[in-house]
Order: C-alpha cells, then sequence, then structure tokens
C-alpha cells in the first residue's frame, strides 16, 4: 500500500511527462504593476503562462 505522500510524487511525474517534463510549480512574481511583470513571466514561463491570481498591497514603511 503506498503512503499519501507517494502517491502524490506519482501524480506530480505523471503530469511533468503529459507536458513534457516542464516545471508545474507556481511561482510568486513581485512588482509594482502586472504589466511590469508579463514580460518577464513571458520569458520565464512561455507565452502561455496564466496568471493565476493578483493582489495588491503595501510593502515596506510603517504600515507594509
Amino acid at each position: 500500500m503506498s503512503t499519501p505522500g507517494e502517491l502524490l510524487e506519482a501524480l506530480g511525474r505523471e503530469a511533468r511527462a503529459r507536458l513534457g517534463g516542464r516545471d508545474t510549480a507556481t511561482r510568486v512574481y513581485r512588482g509594482r504593476s502586472v504589466e511590469e511583470l508579463v514580460p518577464q513571466i513571458q520569458r520565464d514561463l512561455g507565452s502561455d503562462a496564466i496568471i493565476l491570481r493578483r493582489r495588491e498591497g503595501l510593502s515596506g514603511g510603517m504600515f507594509g
């Protein structure tokens, strides 16, 4: 009997094989705007990359 970790690892291998060995990990990009980040995302992940979530917030200073 397989452990849950082994099953997840096997599913990950299968998914990578179907995607031609590409990395399927979620990545985080940070910048001042999405428009600023899109060229970097496309360079790193290709033009078919999908932005799953976008958050706005403060960074630095007293309240960030």
